[in-house]
């Protein structure tokens, strides 16, 4: 959104129609992908592995492709069709391929859900410390400060370089996931090679326990995307701290691996992933109602709140990719078909969903408000007032909803999980 908006120059209202087609079209790819998984076949490596071995190049590719600032000069026109090429070729091709197979592999590695637990809070580990870095390292060479002292993006090569460093570690750390990580289990896909695309979304969408964490990924997708594209806005120019991005996205990451993630591992063996998560949901919404209230002027007391909020998010983040492997269980026991590919790429497109509205939202709120693209610091008080508000307004009525929906929507407590594995392993 900020290379989009501030470097390229075009209407967030633009960026944001492009965010909400590349979800039409990821609607697509997303479960075709799903389906290719499935019926893929086991090889020595595994059946999941071999995908990230073969798109993890052109993924990084088309990712560098995306931020050439050498098109700032081009005609919109041609501006335009770049954004939509280079961001659909990343997003709707290439990662997918390679990150439904990569998120249907824990399936594979055990069949445990505690283990499958343990799984996910170092996924969200290791993706927590991946952003805590990109969240840090970017704005130190993106921002910069003009004459009049007002924080503004960088023109020239700073998005390319940063853009191609990122690149480039994905090469190597797609590497080291590929060599280090062990596929311990046969997943059988019973009976799912002989279900056409269109019976396995009918028998999907009857998916209680799926719609119900499609419908929570799409809540906290949307507002914790909103809260990453409001932090590049609420910071700089609100606070007047470029400084304070990378302070919270230092901070966020790093009190959540000190105190989130542990507490996830042992919360959730306790009482249940659901029951955790549902709880923490509501915390969250609490703090950034109070944020409203409060208005801090102060940009670390708001900060403090953000931070506290994180902590009960990055709980819930934690634990959410041994939900979907629940989901994967309980979907072969309501239907008989084993089909981890297309449940994960389902769950995959609602998160997507929830990245688009975000962005799509972030575009057409700052238009509302009348923020001004290309003018930096130069925005109005009432546009200012406006990026705080939507800063804490959205994540406080997000946070409500998916908190909510895990509640009373979502049946998969632990009592139910437990079940679901006794079920199961009576049938091998």
């Amino acid at each position: 959104m900020v290379f989009y908006t501030e470097v390229l120059g075009i209407n967030p209202n633009m960026v944001g129609t492009l965010f909400v087609v590349a979800r039409f079209v990821d609607a697509v790819s997303d479960v075709v992908f799903g389906k290719l998984v499935d019926r893929s076949k086991e090889t020595e490596a595994g059946k999941f592995k071999p995908w990230i071995k073969r798109f993890a190049g052109p993924v990084a590719l088309a990712s560098f492709l995306m931020y050439q600032t050498a098109m700032a000069g081009a005609p919109m026109t041609l501006k335009v069709v770049y954004m939509y090429v280079t961001y659909l070729l990343w997003g709707s091709l290439f990662y997918t391929a390679i990150n439904i197979p990569y998120g249907s592999m824990a399936s594979a590695i055990s069949p445990n859900p505690d283990e499958r637990t343990q799984l996910s809070v170092y996924r969200g580990m290791a993706a927590t410390l991946g952003g805590m870095f990109v969240g840090t390292i970017s704005p130190l060479f993106i921002y910069t400060t003009d004459e009049a002292g007002n924080q503004i993006v960088r023109g020239g090569s700073a998005f390319v370089i940063v853009a191609g460093m990122f690149s480039l570690l994905s090469l190597l750390f797609y590497f080291i996931c590929y060599k280090w990580t062990t596929e311990r289990v046969r997943v059988t896909q019973t009976g799912a090679e002989d279900v056409s695309l269109l019976q396995s979304f009918a028998q999907i969408f009857k998916s209680r326990s799926l719609l119900a964490i499609t419908g929570a990924s799409i809540s906290l997708l949307l507002v914790m995307m909103m809260i990453q594209q409001m932090n590049n806005y609420i910071f700089p120019f609100y606070y007047g701290s470029a400084a304070g991005v990378s302070l919270i996205n230092f901070i966020n990451p790093l009190v959540s691996l000190l105190v989130a993630f542990p507490l996830a591992s042992a919360l959730a063996r306790r009482f249940g992933k659901k029951e955790v998560s549902s709880i923490a949901m509501f915390i969250e919404s609490a703090i950034y109602a109070l944020l409203f209230f409060l208005r801090p002027e102060n940009m670390y007391v708001f900060m403090v709140g953000v931070i506290l909020a994180f902590v009960s998010v990055n709980i819930f983040n934690a634990t959410v990719w041994a939900c979907i492997t629940d989901v994967i269980d309980d979907h072969e026991i309501q239907t008989g078909h084993r089909e981890d590919g297309m449940v994960y790429a389902v769950n995959s497109f609602a998160r997507k969903v929830g990245q688009a509205l975000a962005g799509d939202a972030a575009g057409w709120a700052l238009s509302w408000i009348g923020y001004n693209s290309g003018a930096g610091g130069q925005q109005a008080p009432e546009v200012l007032e406006g990026i705080f508000n939507i800063s804490v307004l959205v994540p406080a009525t997000g946070f409500l909803i998916c908190g909510l929906i895990l509640m009373f929507v979502y049946p998969l407590s632990r009592k139910k999980t437990l079940e679901n594995q006794r079920i199961l392993s009576e049938k091998e």
